[in-house]
């Protein structure tokens, strides 16, 4: 898993929230929603507690492997139009 990629949490109380990852640091990923997982706070999950996506923040992943400054907007704004891209795909293979 790599700093940018995009997961689901399958445990736990947040089960089926979607985060961007963070960091990682050993069996761990550190994870941010934006929302209520702030940049400031990341949420501290398991790596097999999390379903990776095939969605990588590349934006967000280049911000942050340069240390430059990232707003918890943007990573709302990043997981919605992730969220949706998956919706308008699952819409096209149902018609």
């Amino acid at each position: 898993m790599k700093i940018g990629d995009i997961v689901v949490s399958i445990a736990g109380h947040d089960m089926g929230e979607w985060y961007v990852v963070e960091s990682t640091l050993g069996d761990y990923v550190f994870l941010v929603d934006g929302k209520y997982r702030l940049l400031e706070n990341p949420k501290q999950k398991k790596i097999k507690h999390v379903l990776k996506t095939n969605f990588h923040a590349k934006e967000i992943a280049s911000k942050l492997a340069s240390r430059q400054k990232i707003y918890d907007a943007e990573v709302r704004k990043t997981l919605n139009f992730f969220k949706n891209k998956l919706e308008e795909n699952v819409c096209q293979k149902k018609m």
